[in-house]
């Protein structure tokens, strides 16, 4: 028996970046807990404390509660900030195509998706509303995780650096970009 996914078959380009989407935030997660290793000066502790109990956001939230205060006491505190917000909005994107179906052609002529925790948070009737995802804006999303994940990296290193642990690095703070729409249509 096969899985079948007919939206996600009749679009394979953009079922290719989701599916890179899905399974490359699980390296996002990891550069966190890279950084908080190195924030703590354990590695080991970091993986303990961010995979030991499930979920996206509380992996988020614990790390921030154990590096927060660190950060706060450099010049790093507003990038450590900002890279934590991109974070979220990579787990945000993430988790609206892990619990989604998906439908191929469209009026739009474009995939579309039903984010059935969205709907079912909506107010009143649930609502099972399909809302389109073309191919450019899942690039953005995709060429987005890479920043975040450039980011995580510079802090984890540039923090090591703060902390005398390293005399020098490669690692360079990206530019920032603006936070790509999660959808064609967000609720």
């Amino acid at each position: 028996m096969v899985l079948r996914t007919p939206g996600l078959d009749e679009f394979p380009e953009e079922a290719a970046v989701i599916g890179r989407l899905l399974t490359g935030y699980g390296e996002l997660e990891y550069a966190l807990c890279v950084l908080l290793g190195d924030t703590l000066n354990d590695v080991e502790v970091a993986v303990k404390v961010m995979f030991r109990n499930g979920g996206e956001e509380g992996r988020i939230q614990i790390a921030d509660a154990l590096m927060r205060y660190k950060f706060e006491q450099t010049p790093l505190a507003d990038a450590y900030k900002q890279t934590i917000s991109d974070m979220q909005h990579c787990r945000k994107i993430r988790n609206q195509f892990a619990h989604s179906l998906f439908e191929g052609t469209t009026q739009q002529g474009t995939l579309s998706f039903v984010d059935l925790e969205e709907s079912a948070r909506a107010p009143g009737m649930t609502r099972i509303e399909a809302v389109p995802i073309a191919l450019p804006l899942l690039e953005a999303q995709e060429e987005y995780f890479g920043y975040v994940q450039d980011r995580l990296l510079y802090m984890s290193a540039e923090f090591q650096l703060q902390e005398g642990r390293t005399s020098s690095h490669g690692e360079t703070l990206p530019a920032t970009i603006a936070k790509p729409r999660r959808h064609g249509a967000d609720w």
